[in-house]
């Protein structure tokens, strides 16, 4: 072999070992965020498992809806559930995050990051009702968007 096709098969190496570096240094950041695994119940369980979750918690706010963001009328970047009422109009409150707001989803309960909601998502959220919105305290995710 000549010395050209030694130093090619030495790049091709080099970058394969660094795309496998890679690879694993991403997998590791996946795992090492903040996740606890806690079984999600079904539908029709979930207000109870709010209250056994948050009982130590100011919450008066439970509904189901959707979410949504950057729709006419609402703060550009900012989720919104909208809900409805018996006898109303469909209603809409923002929701505020903090780094005590838990998302879960398929048996999973992490903290939320917007990456992991997505526009239409049916869910059902628990928090402390303030002044500009909804302190969300979880958010459990029952249908994802499609």
């Amino acid at each position: 072999m000549g010395k050209t096709t030694k130093l090619i098969l030495f790049l091709v190496f080099l970058v394969l070992a660094v795309l496998a570096m890679l690879f694993l240094w991403v997998e590791k950041i996946e795992n090492n965020t903040e996740s606890i695994n806690v079984k999600v119940p079904n539908v029709n369980t979930l207000e109870k498992q709010i209250d056994l979750d948050l009982s130590n918690s100011k919450i008066d706010f439970r509904e189901k809806g959707n979410l949504v963001k950057n729709n006419p009328g609402m703060e550009i970047g900012t989720w919104y559930l909208v809900y409805e009422k018996p006898g109303e109009s469909a209603l809409n409150k923002k929701l505020i995050f903090s780094s005590e707001s838990k998302c879960a989803y398929e048996a999973v309960t992490k903290l939320c990051y917007e990456t992991q909601m997505v526009k239409g998502d049916r869910v059902f959220v628990a928090g402390a009702t303030e002044e500009n919105g909804i302190n969300v305290r979880t958010i459990i995710i029952e249908k994802r968007s499609e």
